[in-house]
Order: structure tokens, then C-alpha cells, then sequence
């Protein structure tokens, strides 16, 4: 069975509950479409060696970054402990948390597998980093700024290139509100005949 991954870190700036809703929605839906859905956490990601690395070049560039055209930092931190979680567990797929699936296959996701790294939404809701990808643009991000001119912190779109983008998948929804997440999911659920009550 494929395995996706996802990442959760606890943040003072978010309801927990609501978080925890979502990503168990993630794992259902996930599931259902034949995935083996596994939630990497900050554990993960210190055990990469990149970690300290990554850390402490996000505290220098912190303080130049445009306040007003970025996320704060706690939530800036977590995205880049995602990708040493996911260069720990050895690359991948790994999506956020609160992507539902409709549908998206693992057959789907070997079809995608032919190039090195594919990214769908913005700034980086599901992607697949093969293991040598993951490490090289580990590196990269330690050798390169991390910020454009503006003041604002690249994403991952900006530090995997070239890339496979598939933004317009239509078995996949970036619904990052829970109410909305739920919404959908329980309309596809109900399109392929499955009767389920989702919490």
C-alpha cells in the first residue's frame, strides 16, 4: 500500500480541536481512496540531520522578512520542519493536512512518480519528493537566500524548480477551512453512494 504523509505540530495560534478534526477527515479520506495515511510530527523531524541547520538560517532570515507578506514565524518553522520530517521518513508523497481526497489513487500517484517532484496548490498542498530530491533541496535551501527582494520567504514552489505542477486536480481539495472540509467530503461520499456520518 502507498503511503502519504501529512504533517501536524501543535501551534498556540490554532484551535487544537479543529486540527485534530481535520486530520482525522485527512486519514479517512485518504484512506478510502487506498492510501496508507501517516501523520509525521516535530519527533520526525528532528531526527533529520538538516534540522538544526534549517532552524538556524530560519532564525536569521526571520527578523528581514516583510512582516506584513508573511506568515508568522511559528507557522514559517513548521513548514520547513515538514520537509525534514519528510526527508527522515526517506522522501514521498506528503500532503497538508487538511487536502481531502476525492478519489486521487495510488495508481494516480505512480503515474505522477516519473518526474522527481510534482506539487499541487499553493504554496505546497500535496507533493511528491522522491529521497535524493528531498536532500538536494535541503541543500539548496541552505546555500541559497531564502528570501526575494520584497521580503518574502520562498515556498516550496520557489526551491523545487523545475517542477510537475497539477494544480487543477480535480480528486484533491485544499479546503483548509474544517466546515468546508467536511462539506465536501460528505458530497463526494454521497456522489459514490457511501453512507457515512462525518464528524
Amino acid at each position: 500500500m502507498k503511503t502519504i504523509y501529512a504533517y501536524y505540530e501543535s501551534l498556540l495560534s490554532k484551535d487544537q480541536s479543529i486540527e485534530f478534526a481535520k486530520a482525522n477527515l485527512w486519514k479517512d479520506s485518504w484512506s478510502r481512496a487506498g492510501w496508507n495515511p501517516v501523520m509525521l510530527n516535530s519527533s520526525h523531524a528532528q531526527i533529520s540531520p538538516q534540522r538544526i541547520k534549517l532552524t538556524k538560517k530560519m532564525m536569521s532570515v526571520y527578523p528581514l522578512l516583510n512582516r506584513q507578506k508573511n506568515e508568522s514565524q511559528d507557522i514559517l518553522q513548521m513548514r520547513w520542519n515538514r520537509l525534514c520530517s519528510l526527508h527522515a521518513a526517506g522522501g514521498g508523497w506528503i500532503s497538508d493536512y487538511d487536502v481531502v481526497n476525492l478519489g486521487f489513487t495510488p495508481t494516480m500517484g505512480l503515474e505522477w512518480e516519473k518526474s522527481p517532484f510534482v506539487i499541487a496548490g499553493k504554496p505546497a498542498n500535496v507533493m511528491y519528493i522522491s529521497r535524493e530530491i528531498c536532500n538536494a533541496a535541503m541543500n539548496k535551501i541552505l546555500s541559497s537566500e531564502m528570501i526575494s527582494e520584497d521580503g518574502v520567504i520562498f515556498y516550496e514552489k520557489d526551491i523545487f524548480v523545475p517542477f510537475l505542477d497539477f494544480v487543477d486536480h480535480s480528486s484533491l481539495c485544499h479546503a483548509q477551512d474544517y466546515e468546508k472540509m467536511k462539506k465536501v467530503y460528505e458530497d463526494y461520499l454521497t456522489s459514490q453512494n457511501i453512507i457515512v456520518e462525518v464528524n
